[in-house]
């Protein structure tokens, strides 16, 4: 995850330069109707349903890593400057939930994607200038890993994941480069990934683990990204 980041920011501010380059030899004008590509790098943030994770015991400490690294690719259709459509793809992030007990320690992993189809409304604020409002479906996908670490659990817990549909929506801001390029600032919640502990087939033993045997866990999810889209 950290290294492909690192390789997509790197191809994000070599798009950005190629776009700025773009907007200086064009003069701006009203967006096109028509096809567009587009990408988005940006911070990614979680709220574990703590129900479904904690160990429910004053002896084991636990703690959440909730922050990570998000990018996301897209393809749209603007039908008018105003109403477009757009299907787009998130790797939303990883985070981690700890529990830690007389000097033993284990953690599970918590990845989270997303394809999602949206209408995005486009509203001219200025020479440039537009912002974004954005509402859609979000088909959200969360993976637990199996327990790492050496706290003892009283049966195995083997990884998992769960897809769901969630409504997902945005709040932006476009700034027009050119008729054929546009930066985006951004602000999208996914809305909810995983499952409820005690929707699967397993027990419910009184370890840190045991309360998600068989299920991934619940979590809300967002995202705030930078990116830019081309128009063809």
């Amino acid at each position: 995850m950290r290294n492909t980041s690192i390789v997509f920011a790197g191809l994000t501010f070599s798009a950005l330069a190629l776009l700025c380059t773009d907007a200086a030899l064009a003069q701006s004008t009203v967006p096109n109707t028509g096809f567009y590509l587009g990408f988005g790098l940006g911070k990614s943030h979680t709220r574990f349903k703590t129900d479904d994770f904690t160990a429910g015991d004053p002896a084991v400490s636990e703690s959440a890593t909730t922050t990570d690294t998000g990018y996301k690719a897209l393809a749209g259709w603007a039908f008018t400057r105003y109403l477009a459509a757009e299907l787009s793809y998130t790797s939303i992030g990883r985070y981690r939930y700890s529990y830690t007990e007389a000097g033993r320690s284990g953690n599970v992993t918590y990845d989270a994607n997303a394809v999602a189809l949206s209408a995005l409304g486009t509203i001219p604020i200025g020479k440039d200038w537009s912002a974004l409002l954005r509402l859609g479906v979000s088909a959200n996908k969360a993976e637990r890993s199996s327990m790492n670490g050496n706290l003892p659990t009283t049966q195995p817990i083997p990884a998992t994941q769960k897809t769901r549909a969630s409504p997902m929506g945005g709040l932006g801001l476009q700034y027009d480069l050119a008729s054929n390029a546009a930066l985006r600032l951004e602000f999208e919640y996914y809305g909810n990934f995983g499952e409820a502990k005690g929707n699967g087939s397993g027990g419910t033993p009184t370890t840190p683990t045991a309360s998600f045997p068989d299920t991934t866990g619940r979590a809300n999810i967002w995202m705030f990204s930078v990116g830019g889209v081309m128009r063809f």
